[in-house]
This record gives C-alpha cells, structure tokens and sequence, in this order.
C-alpha cells in the first residue's frame, strides 16, 4: 500500500500534508487536486510504494 509521501511524489511533488488535507475533505485546494490524488490512490491501491512511480 502506497503511503501519503508516495502519493504525493506521484502528483507531482504535492506534499504530504495536502494529500492529507486532500483526503480529510480540505476545501482549500485547487480544483483539480482531489481528483488527481484519487486517481493515483485508485491506480495505486494494491501496489508496493515504490512501484506507485513507475
């Protein structure tokens, strides 16, 4: 399971804290910021963290 560090690197070097935000409903994002981290999250969700970059 991929952890927020590894989420965040693979949105494009978002931090740690915003896909934590992000995913607690934080409405102080851009608007395509929970979609990108979700989108990844999905694609990601059975894998090790190292392989979510490649």
């Amino acid at each position: 399971m991929a952890t927020l560090k590894d989420v965040a690197k693979a949105a494009g070097g978002a931090s740690p804290s915003t896909v934590s935000y992000t995913l607690r409903g934080g409405a102080y994002v851009s608007q395509e910021t929970p979609g990108q981290i979700c989108a990844i999250i999905e694609r990601n969700k059975n894998t090790a963290p190292v392989d979510i970059l490649h």
